[in-house]
């Protein structure tokens, strides 16, 4: 759907709001851009800030469906509610526990979509800056083994990209000799600090979510989840941030002009 001035148009029973308004933007028409990312020539998409947003946008609302589907938030008054009455002390530890039962048997899958979030969320905060979020290999696979030859140009580009955010410009120095993958930068890479200047998580959201992220790396290891006060403290504060986001997001892309 499409106002008189051209600009797309959300649809839904909620919001009937174009997606045109952003610091450097005259108009963003998602119809116009290619959302596959396999079929997305990501060299030219990067010196393409209408695409990125278009892409940012995207993410972000993937992330934000995939956060607001966990059971802990969709039950989150109701979990308030629980721990109002342990902390009143209406509710005794066991009863309390018996409660959060159904929350503690689907939270290891919560802290899954939590991380899918935040991941999404830091990948459009750099293409938003233009800044690489994909691997790098060489467009030749090199015919000597790695221990026996000096690491080609892909080969040290790719590193660096693994250790500090490189802008589209970089790329663009680099492109004769390489070639970006589908595979993008890790969870693990965008927490580290160097990242984060580009990025600009508050260092408590960050160091939450660097900690869900462990525990999701163990999931077949771990079999003790406990709803301690803390616990809950850092979902609030992730929640927090999350319908934050959603604000600024809106405001960003979808507020008429």
């Amino acid at each position: 759907m499409r106002r008189s001035d051209g600009c797309a148009i959300e649809s839904g029973p909620q919001r009937q709001e174009p997606l045109c308004r952003f610091k450097y933007l005259k108009r963003m028409d998602a119809e116009h851009y290619e959302l596959d990312p396999e079929k997305i020539d990501w060299a030219k998409t990067y010196q393409d800030r209408n695409h990125l947003a278009v892409l940012a946008v995207n993410l972000i609302n993937f992330g934000g469906e995939a956060f607001k589907g966990a059971r802990i938030i969709r039950d989150w008054a109701y979990l308030e509610e629980l721990q109002r009455r342990r902390q009143a002390g209406v509710m005794s530890e066991t009863e309390f526990t018996l409660a959060v039962l159904p929350f503690v048997m689907d939270y290891l899958v919560d802290q899954v979509r939590f991380c899918i979030y935040f991941e999404n969320y830091m990948k459009a905060r750099l293409l938003l800056k233009q800044v690489i979020i994909h691997r790098i290999k060489d467009q030749i696979e090199p015919t000597q083994p790695k221990g026996q030859r000096n690491a080609t140009i892909a080969e040290q580009f790719d590193k660096q990209v693994q250790k500090a955010p490189i802008d589209a410009e970089g790329l663009a120095q680099h492109r004769i000799a390489t070639e970006i993958q589908q595979e993008t930068i890790s969870l693990d890479t965008m927490l580290k600090a160097k990242y984060q200047v580009a990025i600009g998580l508050p260092e408590d959201v960050r160091l939450i979510v660097k900690t869900m992220n462990r525990q999701r790396n163990k999931l077949h290891l771990r079999t003790d989840v406990q709803f301690t006060t803390e616990v809950l403290d850092d979902i609030k504060r992730l929640k927090a941030f999350v319908d934050g986001e959603n604000e600024w997001l809106q405001r960003t892309f979808f507020k008429r002009s």
